[in-house]
């Protein structure tokens, strides 16, 4: 009775389960190789103490073959496992990146800022509608003051990811 075959829930599940087949699957292919060259040796051996040298030629020529592939295999193998590695080590560093990407301390004063001058703009926008175009000076100096919070949040926001980017530009130099 076969086993049912396993489905992947995700990206890294299927990754793994083509990692295991392939990896088996050279494994296999050498290890059958390496079979067939024994028995090959054993009929060249054969051909030998029988005399028939036609047939022991043909099997050192059949066994010179097998030689041949085997240490092609036995480094797909390993290259395989070295190529999972490295994959492996590689998926650690992105979430290193990842994870102090994510660390880095957000600019609370800029994010502030940029709703308190969004929100004196739409103040001065009340205040206009509720006391009319007699208030002049109540809603510019809502809009003024709007219009000056939402500069200074985008200049330090601009700040903010100018030096993260600077960060991680250099992070990314001593790593390589």
């Amino acid at each position: 009775m076969e086993k049912p075959e396993r489905t992947p829930k995700t990206i890294g599940e299927a990754l793994d389960l083509t990692d295991n087949i392939q990896r088996r699957v050279f494994k296999d292919w050498r290890d059958k190789v390496g079979e067939v060259q024994n028995v090959v040796r054993g009929l060249q051996e054969n051909a030998k103490n029988r005399g028939d040298a036609a047939e022991e030629s043909r099997m050192e020529m059949n066994w010179r073959k097998l030689l041949e592939i085997y240490p092609g295999l036995d480094e797909a193998t390993r290259s395989w496992t070295k190529t999972k590695e490295e994959l492996e080590a590689r998926k650690a560093y992105t979430d290193l990146q990842n994870k102090i990407i994510e660390g880095w301390p957000r600019s609370a004063v800029s994010d502030r800022l940029l709703y308190l001058g969004s929100g004196f703009i739409g103040g001065g926008g009340i205040a206009y509608a509720v006391l009319g175009p007699e208030a002049k000076v109540v809603y510019v100096v809502f809009w003024v003051v709007g219009i000056v919070a939402l500069l200074w949040s985008l200049w330090g926001l601009a700040k903010y990811d100018r030096e993260r980017g600077a960060y991680f530009s250099e992070l990314l130099n001593r790593v390589r």
